[in-house]
């Protein structure tokens, strides 16, 4: 594979919409081109894109998303930089993947993984791969700062809670602070859990 089948596999999948919930055509697409560089390319269970290539002790996964949020964006080449709903986040990083997959690791087997339903809340494609065998080593395709890794992502709540209430006995009727902040931390979680 040259420097433009990598450029044009980007460009491919960036031209093709995939909003939340309505992968299949950019995921069938994908499998092909996966299948054309030589991955054992399928669609998983959850309708992911899923290509493996090489073989070895060593498990590598690749991961990004192949859905986007919904918009046009118009796809073109601008000053160099490829422009279109989600080049960025995350159709580009999941086409270096497949492009860098390609070039074999001795010893090294690769799993590249277009996820379905990143954009929407329930993620679908990323937990249907959580519950299978853990990798060796997992690369998460998100974009986030320009000048950093992001070793983890998953999202961060922090609080200063004070709960106040004129001094009273403890068996007074009505709720104390302790029972007003536990129904706080309840009300949290099962936010979290939607």
């Amino acid at each position: 594979m040259t420097q433009t089948d990598d450029i044009e596999l980007v460009r491919g999948l960036v031209e093709i919409p995939s909003i939340s919930r309505d992968e299949g055509e950019a995921v069938e697409w994908l499998v092909a081109r996966m299948a054309e560089r030589g991955f054992r390319a399928t669609v998983d269970d959850a309708g992911n894109a899923v290509g493996e290539i090489g073989e070895g002790p060593i498990h590598v996964v690749l991961l990004g998303h192949i859905d986007t949020v919904r918009g046009e964006i118009p796809v073109r080449i601008e000053d160099g930089d490829l422009v279109g709903r989600g080049a960025v986040d995350a159709k580009g990083p999941l086409a270096a993947f497949v492009a860098a997959a390609t070039r074999k690791i001795p010893g090294v087997r690769v799993t590249v993984v277009g996820a379905v339903e990143e954009e929407s809340p329930t993620s679908a494609g990323a937990r249907h791969r959580a519950r299978l065998a853990a990798p060796d080593w997992c690369v998460i395709g998100e974009p986030s700062a320009w000048d950093a890794v992001t070793v983890a992502y998953k999202g961060r709540l922090a609080l200063r809670v004070l709960l106040a209430r004129e001094a009273r006995h403890g068996a007074a009727p009505g709720p104390t602070c302790t029972e007003e902040a536990l129904g706080l931390w309840e009300a949290i979680r099962a936010a979290a859990d939607r």
